[in-house]
């Protein structure tokens, strides 16, 4: 007699928790705005002890990080095959939703919200999330990494990639093209390392191949390639085509020269001409050497 009383009570509780429901996974037959309809994966069993499957549940309220009543969070697209958590909340949403109180079972499927994200395996984000120690925003082949001590973002695997951190901004694209901005320094290259430009402070250079420009506090510069250019300093000028022309230009001379035996000096109070071994024409003042032969107005004076 006892035993049935006891047999009794305990299907008494256990007809009243199966009524009872807390949480259980599910998938996403279709959402619109905050709202989705699930369907539980799981199955439940009658009094008779068949299995049932649950029904299709909709209208769902669908949980988002977001705050300020949906002016700050992360949005993301919640689509139908995705898997879900279905929590069955303790009273009615009635009242939340609309601010009517209506009565309703406790722990009720109709009380669920959804929660996506349900994961039965790890995606590689999550590994690297651990590894890293940040947190990591990513769709499909983009990213966004947040960590303590650096910010990265990136397009593809190595098709363009951003990071910010102590050191600097470092920006990529395909791995050949990259801007660097760090303190008092900007650099950018294109392709490979002819190609490029350095901003410091006191100093600019671009570079293409051979041909390179230079600007820094004290000098400027333009060279085509190793024996082609011009450097401008506070006194001098000097400005080279290929390896024979040169020319040389300061406050007090000029200078030019086509290879080793031709070469024209202006200094002041005295110029010369000089070329083919040794034959060479120099002025000073009213005189005029030829070869070493003194001319003065003209006439030959002496040897």
């Amino acid at each position: 007699m006892v035993q049935e009383f006891v047999d009794e009570i305990k299907k008494l509780i256990d007809d009243t928790l199966n009524g009872v429901h807390t949480a259980m996974p599910g998938t996403i037959s279709g959402a619109s705005g905050m709202t989705a309809t699930v369907k539980p994966s799981v199955t439940f069993k009658t009094a008779d002890g068949k299995s049932m499957a649950y029904p299709s549940l909709s209208g769902c309220p669908i949980v988002m990080p977001m705050s300020a009543d949906g002016q700050i969070g992360v949005a993301f697209p919640v689509k139908a095959g995705d898997a879900c958590l279905i929590v069955c909340c303790e009273s009615t949403l009635s009242q939340w939703q609309s601010g009517n109180y209506n009565s309703g079972l406790r722990f009720g499927l109709s009380n669920a919200i959804c929660v996506p994200c349900l994961l039965k395996a790890a995606p590689a984000a999550v590994s690297k999330a651990k590894a890293k120690d940040a947190a990591i925003l990513f769709c499909e082949q983009a990213e966004v990494l947040v960590g303590k001590d650096e910010i990265h973002a990136e397009y593809k695997k190595n098709v363009a990639t951003v990071k910010l951190s102590d050191e600097g901004i470092e920006t990529a694209f395909k791995q050949t093209t990259k801007v660097s901005i760090k303190e008092k320094e900007i650099t950018g290259q294109a392709g490979d390392d002819e190609h490029k430009f350095v901003v410091q402070e006191g100093l600019a250079l671009l570079q293409c191949k051979q041909a390179k420009a230079l600007v820094s506090d004290d000098i400027a510069s333009l060279q085509l390639d190793t024996d082609s250019g011009v450097v401008i300093g506070k006194n001098k000028l000097t400005a080279s085509l290929g390896k024979d022309a040169k020319i040389e230009l300061s406050k007090s001379s000029v200078k030019a020269a086509l290879g080793d035996q031709k070469r024209i000096e202006i200094g002041s109070g005295a110029a010369g001409i000089y070329y083919d071994s040794g034959h060479y024409i120099e002025s000073k003042a009213d005189e005029t050497y030829v070869e070493g032969n003194l001319h003065v107005g003209g006439s030959l004076i002496g040897g």
